[in-house]
């Protein structure tokens, strides 16, 4: 028993010492490149926080460029010059053999992958070269205040529920969707997964049409133009005012806009009732349940030509988890699996009350490279070019069948292009 007392005793201070060496290791400066111009006091408690880990850490430096943050940090990265963690450009993603130019890898995939969701959203040769600052939900931004005035206790699950809620809303002359198609309609591309799961693009391309009545596309569709129609959106979807949205749903004046979650701090500071301000899934079932899409925001990632790679990998991973607080006070979660356990009750219903599926297929390489060959051929590789001239058909009480079947003669178009 004694010495097995003296030997705990060795091993103790031989861990200490081990935890006192990685701290001291995490020293000096370093400089954060971001897109906002606030940087500096937004990640002020970050900061803080990171260097109470770290007390070695003498200075973080924040570098905010604001306007057009993908042009100018990729002509910087030509310099060689570009900070020591950073938020990269989304051109990268769509060219990940990049990644390893620029960028030092956060770890095999494999192993990133056990860790953090969305490693898969910057990886190159198996490994993982940035992860989200935070994931966001995606669905209805929506005033609880609205729906209850109307006799509508239940949050729709199904486009019919919806029309049903709205022609309530309207009774009492509210406003039912701001849709701000005009200025968000990519927005619908990471609804696509809620409406056909995470497998959309292998079952689109096992089917080889795009528009049937039941495909995620057509039930996006479908519902765009039937709300559009009824008139339960703004008169003119094409002129909307973002701003004048968030304004409308905090008053009450509206019920419901499709945003992201990391709106819900914006419109809730509008409100005099900010606790009647929340997020819901989009009104479809899939698979007999209702999911709450969740996704990455930016991502983030090292400088392969850091002369301090350690502290800033340190920075990269304490900035992403749920200890640091910064994506909770961007009312979104960590990409940390299991990480969330302790995020705040305001918003922790979105990811406890919900099944959550991701805003991004999940899907192989080969599939996702296929799927895109054929949408791009067929302009379809985002909602923004459909979604507008469906817009106009709607609006113009134009032929909206004839809309479906030249989406569906583009799409089969380009598959016989494809082969």
């Amino acid at each position: 028993m004694k010495k097995l007392a003296i030997f705990l005793i060795v091993i103790s201070f031989i861990l200490v010492a081990c935890g006192k060496k990685n701290v001291e290791d995490i020293s000096g400066t370093i400089t954060v490149v971001t897109s906002y111009t606030d940087a500096e006091s937004r990640f002020k408690e970050v900061e803080d926080g990171f260097k109470s880990l770290y007390p070695n850490v003498e200075d973080i430096k924040w570098e905010s460029t604001g306007g057009d943050y993908d042009d100018y940090i990729t002509k910087r990265m030509t310099t060689g010059d570009y900070g020591d963690v950073l938020l990269i450009p989304f051109s990268m993603t769509n060219k990940p053999e990049t990644l390893e130019q620029f960028m030092e890898p956060i770890g095999d995939y494999s192993d990133v992958s056990k860790e953090y969701d969305f490693s898969d959203q910057a990886m190159y040769n198996e490994k993982t070269y940035a992860l989200p600052i935070s994931v966001n939900t995606l669905g209805m931004l929506y005033n609880e205040d609205v729906f209850k005035a109307a006799g509508v206790e239940k949050i729709p699950t199904s486009s019919e529920e919806m029309y049903e809620a709205c022609q309530k809303i309207e009774k009492n002359n509210k406003l039912c969707w701001y849709s701000n198609l005009n200025s968000l309609p990519m927005l619908w591309s990471g609804a696509i997964t809620s409406y056909g799961g995470e497998q959309y693009m292998s079952d689109i391309l096992k089917s080889k049409t795009i528009v049937n009545e039941g495909q995620p596309y057509r039930e996006i569709f479908d519902f765009v133009y039937n709300m559009i129609t009824k008139g339960y959106t703004e008169e003119d979807p094409l002129t909307g005012d973002y701003m004048k949205s968030e304004q409308l749903v905090a008053d009450g004046d509206a019920a419901f806009m499709i945003m992201g979650s990391q709106s819900l701090g914006s419109v809730k500071e509008k409100s005099t009732n900010p606790d009647s301000i929340k997020m819901a899934p989009f009104p479809v079932m899939f698979n007999g349940k209702q999911s709450m899409p969740i996704g990455p925001d930016e991502l983030i990632g090292v400088s392969n030509k850091s002369t301090n790679k350690k502290t800033a990998m340190a920075f990269l991973k304490y900035l992403i988890s749920s200890d640091s607080g910064y994506a909770y006070s961007n009312y979104g979660f960590s990409p940390e699996k299991d990480g969330n356990k302790d995020a705040p009750k305001d918003i922790a219903y979105q990811i406890e009350d919900y099944d959550t599926i991701r805003t991004i297929a999940n899907e192989d390489p080969a599939t996702v490279s296929e799927f895109y060959n054929i949408a791009n051929k067929a302009n379809l590789s985002s909602m923004s070019s459909p979604l507008t001239d469906l817009i106009t058909v709607a609006t113009n009480n134009q032929d909206y069948q004839q809309f479906l079947n030249k989406l569906e003669k583009d799409w089969k178009q380009a598959i016989e292009d494809s082969k």
